[in-house]
C-alpha cells in the first residue's frame, strides 16, 4: 500500500483547485464517498468551509490531502469497507480523528483508489493538528493496514529493515504529471538516456549520444540535466538509478559553464527545433506514432544504391553525395519523400 498526503489549502483558490482534482472527468469514475462534519454536503462547499472555519486560527494550510493506493492486482479486494477502514486508521496516526473530512473514490485505468481531505483544525478549539513528520506516519499506517488486509508488504524509506537499502523512486510525482501532460513516458526517455550512458565513455560522448536521441543536456539549479522534447527536465542519478557521485565521475570532462541552462534549452524544445521527433513519438496532440516497417525501408534506399545507418529513431542515408535523415513519415512513400526533398532543396529548405 502506498499513501501519500501533504497540507493544502492556503487560498481559496487553491481550495477550488483541489476540488476540481477531486472531481476532475479524466477518471474513469469519480464518487463521492462520504463528507463529514460540515453543513456543505458538496465537496467544494465542505473544503471551503474547512477553510473558512480555520481563519479563526494561525493556521495557514488549513486541509490535508491525501491519497491512499494499492496494486493494480489487490485492488478488486478492498471493498468499500476496507477503503474506509483504510482511511479511519490514516486518521488516528496523522492525530486527525473526529476532524471534518471528505472521502472521494476514484476509479483511472481500471485502478480504484481513494482520496480523502481532512480540516486540520479542530473546529471546537480551533487547534491546528502538526503536519511534521508525515511521510513516516504514511509508511507506519501503510504497514498495519498490509499486515491486517494481507496486501503485499511496500518496502518504505523510513519504516524499511535496518539492513535494507533505501529505496528510490523511478520516478517523482512531479514526474508522472509531466508524462501525463506532454504525452512523453518517463520510461521512454530513461530507455533512452540508459542508451547513451551505456554507450558513452566520457561526458562529452554522452552529450552527443542523448542529441542522437532527441534529448539534451544542460544545467539546473542542482547540476546537470537531461531535457527531453517536451522541455521536462530529468534528473541523470534517479533515471540511471546512480548515485550522484557515480555521475559526476563520469562526466568529469564536461565543462558545466559551457553548457546551456534549463531556461535556455526549454523554449528551444518546445518551439520546433525538435519537431520531427516529436511528431515520431507523438508528443504534440493528436499525433499517433506512425507505424514503419525500418528494414523494408532500409531495402529501398539501398536498392536505389544509398549507403544506410540505423540509428534509434532514423535511418541515415548517404545518396549522391548528400546525407540527410528519413525518420519514416507516416503514410509517404519513400520515392515520394526523396521528391520533396529534392523540391525542398531547389527551394532552399532543409529536411
Amino acid at each position: 500500500m502506498i499513501i501519500k498526503g501533504s497540507s493544502r489549502g492556503q487560498s481559496a483558490t487553491d481550495v477550488r483547485r483541489l476540488a476540481a482534482h477531486l472531481l476532475d472527468d479524466e477518471n474513469e469514475r469519480v464518487e463521492v464517498a462520504e463528507v463529514r462534519g460540515t453543513v456543505a454536503g458538496d465537496l467544494l462547499g465542505a473544503l471551503t468551509e474547512m477553510r473558512v472555519i480555520s481563519l479563526g486560527s494561525r493556521t495557514r494550510k488549513a486541509l490535508y490531502h491525501a491519497s491512499v493506493n494499492v496494486g493494480r492486482d489487490e485492488a478488486p479486494q478492498m471493498t468499500r469497507g476496507r477503503w474506509l477502514e483504510a482511511v479511519d486508521e490514516l486518521e488516528r496516526h496523522l492525530g486527525l480523528t473526529g476532524h471534518p473530512r471528505a472521502v472521494v473514490v476514484h476509479v483511472k485505468r481500471n485502478r480504484e483508489h481513494v482520496h480523502v481531505v481532512w480540516s486540520r483544525c479542530d473546529p471546537v478549539t480551533l487547534r491546528c493538528v502538526s503536519d511534521s513528520n508525515n511521510y513516516a506516519k504514511h509508511e507506519r499506517c501503510s504497514r498495519v493496514l498490509e499486515e491486517r488486509l494481507s496486501l503485499r508488504l511496500v518496502v518504505g524509506a523510513h519504516t524499511r529493515p535496518a539492513d535494507t537499502p533505501r529505496p528510490v523512486a523511478a520516478a517523482t510525482h512531479a514526474d508522472w504529471q509531466a508524462a501525463e501532460r506532454t504525452g512523453v513516458a518517463v520510461a521512454d526517455v530513461a530507455a533512452r538516456i540508459q542508451g547513451a550512458w551505456n554507450e558513452a565513455a566520457n561526458g562529452r560522448e554522452f552529450a552527443a549520444a542523448l542529441a542522437l536521441r532527441g534529448l539534451c543536456l544542460a544545467t539546473g539549479r542542482r547540476g546537470l540535466l537531461v531535457v527531453d522534447e517536451a522541455g521536462t527536465p530529468h534528473s541523470i542519478g534517479r533515471r540511471l538509478g546512480l548515485k550522484a557521485a557515480a555521475v559526476r565521475a563520469k562526466l568529469s570532462d564536461l565543462n558545466e559553464a559551457s553548457l546551456p541552462t534549463l531556461e535556455e534549452v526549454k523554449p528551444r524544445m518546445k518551439e520546433g527545433k525538435m519537431k520531427d521527433r516529436r511528431k515520431l513519438i507523438g508528443v504534440a496532440a493528436g499525433i499517433t506514432p506512425p507505424i514503419v516497417i525500418w528494414d523494408d525501408l532500409e531495402s529501398w534506399w539501398q536498392g536505389q544504391g544509398a549507403t544506410v545507418t540505423k540509428e534509434w529513431n532514423c535511418l541515415r542515408i548517404d545518396f549522391l553525395g548528400t546525407r540527410f535523415r528519413d525518420y519514416g513519415g507516416p503514410g509517404r512513400d519513400p520515392r515520394r519523400r526523396r521528391a520533396d526533398r529534392r523540391a525542398d532543396q531547389g527551394a532552399g529548405v532543409r529536411r
